[in-house]
């Protein structure tokens, strides 16, 4: 039998999946359509999900005719960082209150 953890962490993503969080602010929508756009073009190398590049951030901008703040340039690199966080295993979600790996706990 899993620990009770699992049965909270099973609980929270009902939760997540029931109440999803409410759309970006009208400031910060293009960025999340430009991270959107950018991850449909994602390099795969077949192990893992790969980071965005800088290069690849400017080509969309070259290919879009849009010109991205620095600020927005690094907003989206930050976004890639926890998106991928989120969908290895690597994220805060994934370690128990210590920070290592949280594992199953088998009970007798």
């Amino acid at each position: 039998m899993l620990s009770r953890g699992y049965d909270d962490e099973a609980r929270k993503a009902r939760h997540r999946l029931e109440n999803p969080p409410p759309p970006p602010s009208k400031h910060v929508r293009h960025l999340w359509q430009a991270f959107t756009d950018l991850c449909a073009t994602r390099p795969v190398n077949g192990m893992a999900l790969s980071p965005l590049s800088r290069l690849e951030i400017a080509q969309w901008e070259r290919d879009e005719m849009i010109r991205l703040e620095p600020w927005e340039r690094r907003a989206i690199l930050r976004l890639d960082q926890e998106f991928i966080a989120a969908n290895t295993g690597t994220g805060a979600s994934k370690t128990g209150p210590d920070g290592k790996p949280a594992t199953p706990v088998e009970e007798s």
